[in-house]
Order: structure tokens, then sequence, then C-alpha cells
């Protein structure tokens, strides 16, 4: 019969200066220890030593460790009982399930609504830890007539315009929370979340008190409980003063606006009933709808409030809502009516007339309204000094407007005057003995008053003759800069000096054709320039 025993492997003796070498031994790698598992970086106990033998642990039991740590307490340093290592928890087993919970809200604007201009939206905020995601939702309102519910998905939430995502260190209590575009203001948060940022090193704000709709609050108010006039009064009213109508004229300034202007109005308060009504004077091609009536009869309140009544309605007690009477309404004083501000400024002979003898009241006499709204001039344009760039005209225009015209020119002159041109002979005035020699040709074109110099040069002097100033006005030395006075047509006497730029020239001789049209046109310029061109 075999029996079969297991033995332990033996091994060569390792004395020392002995180096044997274990041919059964292949395996001479490191055993991995290091692993990723589920995107987490893991450590594993090695199984295998170098050399492929197996690595011997300890086969001591924790519970065995424990017991030691209680018989042998009093081998150790000190009392203090020691802490159990955790070990490695990865973040998606210790992040899980942990939200963080806010409260918030955000405002949309209504238009064209008469009951509320602005509607807030309420939002209840969810954060999850475990991956810095985000949802949203809006708890649901029975008959509210609008959308509601999720209003956002659960998502990673972009902080800003830049590549940056909403993390948790970015939320707190009483602030402004930007969702595509929405500002979302947070104004709670419940304990588990005030106390895990307080445990991050976060200082939480206090939480805030939620902002109430006013078309909510207005439905939840109570309804009033009104108690109608006697018919008696109103009857023995309606039989005494009807068609009884006092009639007001009154302004509404409206400058302060874009576009606004000065309205007139009349306003007819009917006595029968207590009843106002408000018609707009319409003047020819004002651009306006030829719609007279802006507010039509009905019982004026002097101050709208918001209730959860008809504000205008005849069952409601004058004395408790306060509605225009006949006696509030007098010459000189301002009236809101609808939010609008009006000024009363005159009334006719029948209502001052009834005011002085049923109401007791005396009107002031009518206000001047066109000393109150008197039109201010518009402001002058100032023109700075000319700078010498460009032409005194060009220089004015580009002052006064964005895109300056050109100067206007005397197109009639240019069609009477056609291309005639006066022509004078003149010596320069030289700083030096070589420029008296000098001689010029003055050329004035008479469509529009331009001076041209041309100089001539006798033949194999060695200088150029030609265009010395091109054809432009020219400023008399002494005039003002910015209000230049021109050299003109009786300005070139026989004899007279001419400053040109510091060029100073004498006129020495005029031509033939000069001599003629002075003697034709004698009536239109000065004796004495006549005189002296038929002297010459």
């Amino acid at each position: 019969m075999n029996r079969t025993h297991d033995f332990p492997p033996v091994s060569l003796p390792f004395l020392p200066g002995n180096s044997l070498v274990d041919p059964t031994k292949k395996r001479f790698h490191l055993s991995q220890s290091l692993v990723y598992d589920k995107g987490y970086a893991l450590k594993n106990q090695p199984q295998f030593k170098i050399g492929g033998g197996k690595v011997e642990l300890s086969k001591i039991e924790p519970a065995e460790i424990q017991c030691l740590d209680k018989e042998f307490a009093s081998l150790q340093f000190s009392d203090v009982g020691r802490c159990e290592d955790p070990g490695f928890i990865p973040a998606h087993v210790a992040l899980d399930k942990k939200v963080l919970h806010f409260k918030g809200y955000f405002t949309e604007e209504i238009i064209d609504s008469p009951v509320e201009s602005e509607r807030v939206r309420y939002l209840e905020i969810f954060y999850y830890l475990v991956d810095d995601s985000v949802a949203m939702s809006e708890p649901q309102q029975e008959n509210s007539g609008i959308t509601q519910g999720k209003f956002l998905t659960r998502q990673r939430l972009p902080l800003g315009q830049g590549d940056r995502l909403l993390s948790w260190k970015n939320l707190n209590t009483a602030m402004d929370l930007i969702v595509y575009s929405k500002k979302v203001r947070l104004y709670w948060c419940d304990a588990f979340t005030r106390e895990w940022l307080t445990s991050e090193g976060i200082e939480v704000n206090s939480n805030e008190a939620s902002p109430g709709d006013r078309y909510i609050v207005s439905r939840n108010q109570p309804e009033r409980n009104y108690v109608s006039p006697s018919e008696v009064d109103s009857l023995h009213k309606f039989l005494t003063l009807d068609r009884v109508v006092l009639r007001f004229y009154a302004t509404w300034d409206e400058r302060d606006q874009l576009y606004g202007e000065v309205r007139k109005f009349i306003v007819h308060f009917y006595m029968a009933d207590d009843t106002l009504e408000i018609r707009e004077v319409h003047q020819a091609n004002n651009g306006r709808d030829p719609f007279p009536i802006l507010v039509s009869r009905q019982r004026m309140p002097k101050h709208l409030v918001p209730k959860t009544y008809p504000s205008v309605e005849k069952d409601i007690v004058s004395e408790s809502v306060g509605f225009f009477e006949a006696s509030d309404l007098k010459v000189g004083e301002i009236i809101v009516a609808n939010n609008r501000k009006m000024l009363l400024y005159d009334c006719d002979g029948a209502t001052r007339q009834f005011s002085q003898a049923r109401l007791g009241v005396t009107q002031p006499e009518a206000v001047n309204i066109e000393d109150i709204f008197k039109v201010n001039d518009p402001p002058v344009a100032h023109v700075p000094e000319w700078n010498g760039f460009g032409s005194l005209e060009d220089s004015e225009e580009n002052c006064k407007r964005i895109v300056p015209d050109r100067p206007r020119k005397n197109y009639l002159k240019m069609l009477l005057a056609g291309n005639e041109k006066l022509r004078f002979k003149a010596k320069m005035i030289g700083r030096n003995v070589m420029d008296d020699d000098r001689n010029f040709v003055f050329e004035i074109r008479l469509s529009d008053d331009l001076i041209s110099i041309y100089e001539t040069t006798p033949k194999n002097s060695g200088m150029r003759s030609g265009r010395f100033l091109e054809p432009s006005r020219i400023a008399k030395p002494a005039s003002d800069r910015n209000f230049p006075e021109y050299y003109s047509i009786p300005d070139f006497c026989i004899g007279a000096e001419l400053t040109v730029f510091a060029n100073r020239f004498v006129i020495t001789e005029a031509d033939l054709h000069v001599k003629n049209w002075v003697t034709e046109n004698a009536t239109s310029l000065p004796s004495s320039f006549v005189q002296n061109i038929q002297a010459s």
C-alpha cells in the first residue's frame, strides 16, 4: 500500500561565504502591486516574491491582535486608544448620495400686462458631490398656466464664458448664480449643506427671506366688503345737477421723457355723478392720432393703489378710496389723473360762477403757461479760432456740422461775369535791391473775386517767369484773423501798396480793358477809384 506524504521543499543551506544558484528559480521579475479599478488607483498585496516563491504573510488574525492589545495594555506608552485606520475609500464611495440642497429664484419681465410687471420664479437646486453635476427644478403650482417642473437636467454647469465649470467651492447663500444667462439668487440651504460647507472651510452666509410675488400677494388678499351708498341721494343729485358740467383747461408736461412735449387738455367734471372726463386738444399737423378721449368718463381716484376689487366702480365708497370732487379742482393746482400730473391753468366763465355760487370756491385768475413752459433758445455752437489749415469757410463748416456742406457760391454773379478778368501791373517792394526790378501781373476774376499773381521777366535775365500765387482770396494784414477783410477791386488803385503774405507790392499800371470796365460800371464803384483809374 503506497502512502503519499507532503514534505516541504528542500532548499540548499545559505551559509556565510557560500553563493549557490537555485536552478528551480526562474521568475525574477517584480510582482505587480499597483492596479486601476473603475478609474481609481488601488494597491494590492503581492503574492509572489523575486524568484517565484510565495510571500509568507502574517497568519495572525485582526481579532487576535485586539485581544493581545487588551492583555498587554500596561506595556503600552499611553492609555489612549489607537484609532483604527479605515483604509482607502474611493471618492465615488465617500461622496455617494451626498447632495447639497439650495433654494433660489429669478425674475422675468412681463410685457403688456396690467396686473404685474415682473414675475418671481422659484427653483430647487441640487448639487451632486459625486460628479459635480447640478440639477434644478421648479415646484409646480396648480393652475399656474406656465410650464413648470424640471428646469435644468443633471449636468456639469459652465461657470462664465471660459472653460471653467461650477464647483461646490463657488456655491453659497445670499449670492447670484448665472445659469445660461439667467441670474438665479440663492437665498436658502438646508442644515446638511451648511454643515458640509463649513467643514470644508467655507463661511456660509445667513439665509435670506424669499421675495413675494406681487400678483400672488394680491390674489391672497381677502376681498373687501363695500357698502353701496343710498340711491336717494344720488337720485336727488341727478335731478338737480343734471347737465351741469365744469370745464377746466389743463396741460401735461412730459418733456422729461424721450420725445416728450407740453400737451393741452380739457377736463370735464359732471356734477350729476361726480365723474370726470379728460379730452385732448389736437392741433393741425401735430402728428398724433385724431382720438380726443384720453380718459373716458368715470370716477377718478386721487391715488391709484393696488386692490383686489376694481379701483373704478360706482359702488365704492368715496371716503374709503378718495375720488375727485368738484371742490378739489382749482385753477393753478396740479391733479394726478392715472399717474399723470396735470396743471389746471384756466376755466370757463360758467365754471367760475358755479364755483362761487354753489361751492363757495373762488377760482383764481388764469395762469400764464407761456412763462412756465417757455422753450429756451437752442445753444449756439461756438466756432473756435481758425488754425490756418485749409480755407476759413471749410474750417467753419466743419465746426458747425458733422457732415459739412460745400462753401456756397454766388452763381448769379458767376453767370453775369463769365470769364471776365481785370489785370494790373505791379512791382515788388523788396527787402533787397534785386527784388526792386521784379515785375508782376495781378489778375482778378470777377466771377468769384479770386486773385492770381504772375511774375514776368525779361529775356536772358536768368530768372523764371510764371505763376507766383494761385487763385485765392488775400486777406488784408490789419484785419482780424477769424473775421478777415479781403482785398477787392477798389483796393487796386494806381500807386496803392498791397501786402500779400508778407510780400509788398505797388500797383503801377492798369490795362485798357480795366479802364473800359471801370467806365461802364462807374455807378457801382467808389468815385475815388474811378477817378484814379481814368487819370492813369
